[in-house]
């Protein structure tokens, strides 16, 4: 009987031990995914290599625990000839990879009512702004208030939290 005891005692140490560490290791898996908004102001003008390219606009991102989130971007694009209304709301998933880097997976893009930009330019504003899926986005707290988001090359923004 006493064997029987010690058997339920360990068992139930045992159970209770992988209990704690599951508990443990989602709490800390989750602790990597963000659940905030951040906004940025972007002017961006590429003239190298003969392009021609400017955007000035909104950059505003959404990041939630359920590794799903969105950005909405609404400014002007375009060129010295041309000049167009850009409104876009991009849903998307993030996986975290490691320290600070994290994959994003392009799920949906809506265009606003009031978007003027042709269907031809669209690619040429993802490719400059580095929107289209790309392998890895770094994101990395600069201070309490402010987020730098990037590839493994360069900043590409800097994003300010709303409360």
């Amino acid at each position: 009987m006493e064997t029987i005891m010690k058997i339920k005692l360990v068992l139930g140490l045992i159970l209770f031990l992988l209990v704690a560490n599951f508990i443990r290791l989602y709490i800390l898996q989750s602790e990597k995914y963000l659940n905030l908004t951040c906004e940025s102001t972007v002017h961006f003008t590429d003239n190298s290599h003969g392009k021609d390219f400017l955007f000035n606009g909104t950059i505003i991102f959404d990041f939630e625990k359920s590794r799903n989130g969105y950005f909405y971007l609404s400014g002007t694009t375009g060129n010295k000839l041309e000049k167009y209304d850009f409104s876009r709301y991009i849903k998307f998933e993030y996986k975290h990879e490691e320290s600070n880097r994290y994959s994003v997976k392009i799920a949906n893009i809506q265009k606003m009512g009031h978007d003027t930009v042709p269907d031809s330019f669209v690619p040429v504003i993802y490719s400059e702004l580095n929107i289209a899926d790309k392998p890895s986005l770094f994101i990395s707290r600069s201070n309490e208030n402010l987020l730098t988001l990037g590839t493994i090359v360069s900043p590409l923004l800097n994003c300010v939290q709303k409360s």
